[in-house]
């Protein structure tokens, strides 16, 4: 496996409550953690102070598009609040930001699924063709649906020539939302990143119920990072670890509570490089 820097796993913020954030910013910015922020609340004073403190030399900047409204599905809708949320992530740094297909599931009866598919299709060429306006990219965010569904949808991408277009891999969301196994997960990652796809990570643990955006401490005591039907043999902070080791290029974050944020990093990062001292 292709030696990887751990420095490339980063923190998830929100544009509000500053002073909550700022001891997450300084973590980041003294290590040079990539950082991910949400544009959901568009708080002006956290937004200009973000402007000051992100995207210095060698930091990575990315953003989450209010996805209630900018979805694929339904951002033809809302254009000018996306041309909005591009020039405010041009503004902190960003060079990319994620999106979700849709806030909610999709229809998943057989009749519909060919309407389905052209609609986001072009809905994707405009969202391809404003990122191309700005020099601007966006990650597509697995949610609702399983391997499938997203095959469908990039290779879509690829016949129509999207090149603004890459995707955003939720081990959280493939564990609740699919009944695909993490390794079947990685092998669709493998053909995106050999079909010239770019990658990013949201990381986050949870019950396999629910989606609970539990941070790996709180998992480990609730009894939640043991290997299980999703992730086979490994527990979950070897698979993220191997998550890593394969796809190395990737930004990978952590989106858990802001207060447990930093013990979080700490955390995961020291039970990683165990496991890879360990394994030699």
């Amino acid at each position: 496996m292709e030696k990887t820097d751990l420095n490339r796993f980063g923190y998830k913020i929100v544009d509000r409550d500053y002073a909550a954030i700022e001891p997450i910013l300084a973590d980041a910015a003294e290590h040079l953690r990539p950082v991910e922020v949400g544009l959901y609340f568009k708080d002006g004073e956290t937004h200009s102070r973000l402007r000051t403190r992100l995207g210095g030399p060698g930091q990575a900047v990315v953003t989450h598009l209010d996805h209630r409204k900018l979805s694929v599905y339904s951002h033809l809708r809302h254009e000018p609040l996306m041309r909005e949320q591009i020039e405010t992530s041009l503004a902190l740094g960003a060079g990319y930001a994620i999106n979700h297909v849709a806030p909610y599931p999709m229809s998943p009866r057989p009749d519909y699924q060919s309407l389905l598919l052209e609609r986001l299709s072009c809905n994707l060429e405009r969202l391809d063709h404003i990122c191309r306006e700005y020099g601007f990219s966006i990650h597509i965010e697995n949610t609702f649906h399983g391997i499938g569904f997203y095959r469908r949808i990039f290779q879509q991408i690829r016949l129509r020539g999207l090149d603004r277009l890459h995707f955003c891999f939720d081990i959280g969301h493939a564990k609740v939302w699919s009944t695909s196994s993490l390794g079947e997960w990685m092998e669709f990652l493998d053909e995106l990143n050999g079909q010239g796809f770019n990658l990013h990570m949201h990381l986050h643990a949870n019950s396999g119920l629910m989606d609970e955006h539990l941070s790996l401490p709180e998992a480990e005591r609730l009894g939640y990072t043991q290997p299980d039907v999703f992730t086979g043999n490994w527990g979950f902070h070897e698979a993220i670890s191997r998550l890593d080791q394969r796809f190395p290029k990737a930004c990978k974050i952590f989106e858990v509570p802001t207060g447990e944020a930093l013990e979080n990093m700490s955390n995961s990062l020291a039970r990683m490089a165990g496991i890879r001292a360990e394994a030699g």
